[in-house]
């Protein structure tokens, strides 16, 4: 016997659709933001390997500190395999600050733009395509606190090197930044913020 569905039941099938289809882009930049950041951490692994292995000859504590340290100095570079061109070079001691745990600017950077991608995909996608689905005239019509915040992280980000704006005054939710103070976030932070949207939107 063949199954009919109803118009009510279709409706109801439907009624989520894009909200499902946009949560599945939040999880997906979330992993993103995971798969960045476990690289950071590998990286940081590999050269503290590294630095043992060219330093263990040494005996004493200060000999391998004065070692590491005269390391620092040293150029790492990237290029395209295959050919000769440098296309990007930085001191060891750079690439550290840069790949350290949560402060490093690898990890700021990989934080502030999973906020941004997930905050473009709902102004320019699916707050609209959501309002609808929820029965609303237009975008402007669907307002949540949440993605409200999302999106002063994003003009303070993009439009103002990363420091709170006069917005961040009117946080409710996401209320860990002053105006004028810089935006430093970690992965507590952007988890956080990732299961505050998705409740939002349940």
């Amino acid at each position: 016997m063949r199954y009919l569905q109803t118009s009510a039941e279709h409706d109801v099938m439907n009624s989520m659709k894009y909200t499902e289809e946009y949560l599945k882009i939040i999880d997906h930049v979330y992993g993103t933001y995971f798969d960045a950041t476990y690289g950071f951490h590998l990286q940081m692994k590999e050269l503290s390997e590294q630095e043992e292995l060219d330093t263990n000859h040494l005996e004493t504590r200060h000999e391998k500190i004065s070692k590491i340290h005269e390391m620092s100095f040293k150029p790492l570079s990237y290029g395209i395999e295959g050919e000769e061109a440098v296309e990007h070079s930085v001191t060891i001691r750079d690439y550290k600050a840069r790949n350290w745990p949560d402060d490093g600017t690898n990890y700021q950077w990989a934080a502030k733009m999973t906020l941004v991608t997930i905050y473009e995909f709902w102004e320019e996608r699916y707050r609209e395509l959501i309002a609808k689905e929820r029965g609303l005239n237009s975008k402007d019509d669907l307002k949540i606190n949440e993605f409200g915040e999302l999106g002063y992280f994003r003009n303070a980000i993009l439009h103002n090197l990363g420091v709170g704006t006069k917005d961040f005054k009117r946080m409710k939710v996401f209320t860990w930044f002053n105006y004028h103070e810089e935006i430093r976030l970690d992965t507590v932070k952007i988890s956080f913020i990732v299961k505050a949207l998705k409740q939002a939107l349940s």
